[in-house]
């Protein structure tokens, strides 16, 4: 049974994900906190998106975002850091308050001694999607095209990776037990000398890592699967969510917490759902890309649907383009077509090629309705 929906913006549909592509002249960045001319009024004390936060203690709390956005907790307030950049940052972590690393587009690290931040040489241009270390002189920041640095004290330093796949995630028990892992179910691990591709048995985008030692891992992924690492394999756990993991943290074995949209919480054992808000059937998306750039969207169905073609402002001949490149020459909107039975859930990559972003990480996904089918092609 197929029946129409209207989606935010009048556009009538059947099960499709709507899409609308944006190409704005002279864009340097969304971040209006970032413009010398502009300033927040409401929220304060700024209303850029933020990336990551960490927690130094009790009344340090250190969140980042676009326009490098800075922002410190002391237990009361929260306020500005100069960061010196406008770039996006996408991770930060810390071995002490006096021994801080954030991480974002164009390879932009930045370290803070307890005084102030300072840019680093990185010698990459690749967007870094985040960072973690066991200490002050063994730091990991991952992201792009497989980059993986390594920071030692002397400083900042190309890992080899093995793979081209974006990373999105990485942790470790110790120096010689790290994961990575990112796009298409890529898991590496790093022994101590180099790293190694793992069989991760899903070609999931996965978000989130972390476990409570060497034989007890987790990873969450964009639509809701997780998998667990006993020390010896890869096994996939049952979340009862297609809203994802896309964030995960833990006291112990028994006690592992996992976020992601719509709200959602889950807790382990059991993966049991604590607080979940209720997503729309159907959604829209917008991405902004400068003028005269290279966008491409990715469609990425479950095994409930599959793909079908792109409708819309799409070039004669690439309806049926998986991925569909375009060529922003002015405003477009493009509408994803799905057919499927059963509950269908489908993610829409958006490859971001503006400079404060430089990623293909702006990911969003939409629930279709249950029952029935997605579309007729």
């Amino acid at each position: 049974m197929n029946a129409d929906r209207t989606i935010p913006g009048g556009v009538r549909c059947s099960g499709v994900v709507v899409w609308t592509v944006v190409a704005l002249s002279g864009l340097a960045s969304p971040a209006l906190g970032a413009l010398a001319d502009w300033g927040w009024r409401n929220p304060l004390p700024q209303g850029n998106t933020l990336s990551r936060v960490w927690c130094g203690g009790p009344n340090f709390y250190l969140a980042v975002g676009g326009g490098g956005t800075i922002l410190r907790y002391d237990g009361s307030n929260w306020s500005f850091m100069d960061s010196g950049t406008t770039t996006w940052l996408q991770g930060v972590w810390g071995s002490s308050t006096t021994d801080i690393f954030a991480v974002g587009a164009g390879g932009t690290i930045l370290h803070y001694d307890g005084s102030s931040w300072s840019a680093m040489a990185s010698g990459t241009t690749e967007p870094l999607l985040t960072v973690w270390g066991t200490g002050p002189n063994d730091v990991f920041a991952v992201g792009a095209n497989g980059t993986i640095l390594h920071y030692n004290r002397s400083g900042w330093s190309t890992m080899t990776s093995g793979t081209t796949q974006a990373l999105y995630a990485v942790w470790g028990s110790g120096a010689s037990d790290v994961f990575a892992v990112g796009w298409n179910g890529t898991i590496l691990h790093y022994n101590g000398a180099a790293w190694s591709n793992m069989t991760s048995g899903t070609t999931q985008v996965l978000f989130s890592v972390w476990g409570s030692g060497a034989n007890d891992v987790y990873v969450g992924s964009f639509l809701g699967e997780a998998l667990h690492y006993d020390g010896a394999s890869w096994s996939p756990m049952t979340t009862g969510t297609e809203n994802g993991a896309n964030g995960l943290w833990g006291s112990s074995a028994s006690d592992v917490y996992a976020v992601g949209r719509g709200g959602t919480v889950l807790h382990f054992p059991r993966w049991t759902v604590m607080l979940a808000i209720p997503q729309p059937s159907l959604g829209t998306g917008t991405v902004r890309y400068a003028l005269g750039n290279q966008a491409t969207l990715t469609a990425l169905p479950n095994a409930n649907c599959t793909f079908v073609r792109w409708d819309g402002d799409v070039p004669a001949g690439h309806e049926t383009d998986n991925p569909l490149v375009l060529a922003m020459s002015d405003d477009c909107a493009i509408t994803l077509v799905l057919q499927g039975s059963g509950p269908s859930c489908c993610a829409v990559q958006g490859g971001l090629t503006l400079p404060f972003i430089g990623l293909v990480a702006v990911l969003l996904g939409w629930r279709g309705r249950r029952g029935g089918s997605a579309r007729s092609a």
